[in-house]
């Protein structure tokens, strides 16, 4: 897809939908091409919970076997009276 800086201001979704097809968008200025955007490839899709690195990082700390209660304790008010 070709754009000027014109349409890219006033035309933001139409970019931005092509970009979610996947497409390559170069950008024109006075009829003269000077940037490509291009979409990013997700390494993230299709990443499950459990897989990530982070999940469960915290199951070795005393205190943690109520998850709930924890993440109630984290919340509270540090000075509640």
């Amino acid at each position: 897809m070709k754009a000027t800086l014109l349409e890219l201001r006033r035309q933001t979704t139409k970019v931005v939908e092509a970009i979610d097809k996947n497409q390559k968008v170069t950008l024109m200025r006075r009829g003269k091409s000077f940037a490509v955007i291009t979409p990013v490839k997700s390494e993230g899709k299709g990443l499950r919970v459990k897989d990530h690195p982070a999940f469960g990082m915290h199951a070795d700390l005393p205190g943690t076997e109520d998850v709930l209660d924890y993440v109630k304790k984290m919340r509270s008010n540090r000075y509640a009276l």
